[in-house]
C-alpha cells in the first residue's frame, strides 16, 4: 500500500511538472534584429541562426535543487529571418524558427525513462519597425519602436502513439501573440555604442483554452568596434515571464525571472557578418520547481542588400 500511494505521488507530481511552463522554446526574435533600427528604404537583410540552449537545472524559487523527476531537458533553434526597408524609417522584419526539442525524466528508479521528442516548424513573426529619432551629431542618440503579431503556424498538439506531447516540447503555442518592441541606442563615440531593447509580448489563447504567461524581455548590449572586421559585444538579457493558464487553471509551477550574462564577438566582412554567443545565467528566480537554462550557444550569420545602390 505504502508502495502504491508513492508511486501515486510521484504520478501528481509528474502530471504537476509536466504542464508547467517550456524551458527551452524561442521566446524572442534573434539577438542582432532586436538591438538594431529599422533599416533604409529597399534595403534588405537576411539572416540564419542556430542557438542551442541547455535547460537541465531545476530550481525552487532561487536556489538550484536536486530535480525529483531527473528531468533534462534541451532546445535546438534553426532560425531564418529577414528585415526589408518598406518606407523611410519604416522597416519589416519576418521571422520563422525550425526547432527540435527533447525532454527526459524518470518518476522513480523501479521505472523507466520517459523521453519526450519533438521537432518542426514554429511560429512565423512579423514585426513593424518605425525610427521615432534618428542620431544627430549633437546629439547621438537614436529610438526606435515597434509591433507585430506571432502566427501560429507551428504545431501545439503534436502526439506521439496517441498521447499530446508536454507543453514545452511543441514547436507553436497555437494561439496568436502580439509582440511590442522598443529601443534607445547610443553612440557617444564611433567605435562604442550602447543599446538598451525592450520586447513585450502579449499572448493569446489557443484552441484548447491554454494561455502561455506573458513575457517581458530587456536587452543591455555594449559593442566595441575595434576595428572595421571584428567587434567585441556584451549583452545582458533579462527575461520576466508571468504564470501561465491551462484548462482554466494558474500553474503554481510557471513564471520566472532570468538574467543571462551573454558575451559574443561579431566579425564583419563586407555585407556579410558572423556573430557567436555564448550565455551563461547570472540569476534564476522561479515560482514553485521548474527547469531553467544553465547554457546557451548561438551562431548568427547576416547578410546585407543594397538594393537602392544596386538598381538606381
Amino acid at each position: 500500500m505504502r508502495t502504491f500511494f508513492f508511486i501515486f505521488s510521484l504520478l501528481c507530481f509528474h502530471f504537476y511538472v509536466t504542464f508547467s511552463q517550456s524551458c527551452c522554446n524561442i521566446s524572442v526574435v534573434s539577438v542582432g534584429s532586436t538591438e538594431n533600427n529599422a533599416i533604409k528604404t529597399h534595403n534588405l537583410q537576411v539572416g540564419l541562426s542556430y542557438s542551442y540552449i541547455n535547460s537541465s537545472a531545476a530550481y525552487q524559487f532561487d536556489k538550484k535543487v536536486q530535480d525529483p523527476l531527473q528531468r533534462t531537458a534541451f532546445g535546438r533553434n534553426l532560425i531564418f529571418d529577414l528585415e526589408y526597408g518598406i518606407l523611410d524609417k519604416f522597416s519589416l522584419y519576418f521571422l520563422i524558427p525550425y526547432s527540435s526539442y527533447h525532454r527526459s525524466q524518470r518518476i522513480s528508479e523501479q521505472l523507466p525513462i520517459i523521453e519526450y521528442k519533438n521537432s518542426g516548424f514554429g511560429d512565423l513573426l512579423f514585426l513593424l519597425k518605425y525610427d521615432i529619432l534618428s542620431p544627430r551629431f549633437s546629439l547621438p542618440i537614436s529610438i526606435s519602436a515597434g509591433f507585430g503579431i506571432k502566427f501560429p503556424t507551428g504545431s501545439f498538439d503534436a502526439s506521439i502513439n496517441g498521447t499530446m506531447l508536454p507543453f514545452d516540447v511543441q514547436t507553436g503555442t497555437g494561439s496568436f501573440d502580439f509582440p511590442f518592441w522598443a529601443l534607445i541606442k547610443f553612440t557617444p563615440y564611433e567605435k562604442i555604442s550602447l543599446t538598451q531593447s525592450l520586447m513585450f509580448k502579449l499572448n493569446g489563447t489557443n484552441p484548447q483554452g491554454n494561455i502561455l504567461g506573458n513575457e517581458l524581455n530587456s536587452q543591455t548590449t555594449l559593442v566595441w568596434n575595434l576595428t572595421e572586421i571584428f567587434a567585441p559585444v556584451v549583452t545582458i538579457r533579462v527575461q520576466k515571464r508571468w504564470k501561465d493558464r491551462i484548462e482554466n487553471q494558474i500553474l503554481p509551477n510557471s513564471g520566472r525571472l532570468l538574467v543571462e550574462v551573454i558575451p559574443n564577438v561579431i566579425v564583419n566582412y563586407q555585407s556579410f557578418s558572423v556573430r557567436l554567443i555564448f550565455g551563461i545565467p547570472a540569476y534564476t528566480r522561479v515560482e514553485g520547481l521548474q527547469l531553467s537554462t544553465i547554457l546557451r550557444l548561438g551562431l548568427e550569420m547576416k547578410y546585407f542588400i543594397d538594393f537602392q545602390q544596386l538598381l538606381f
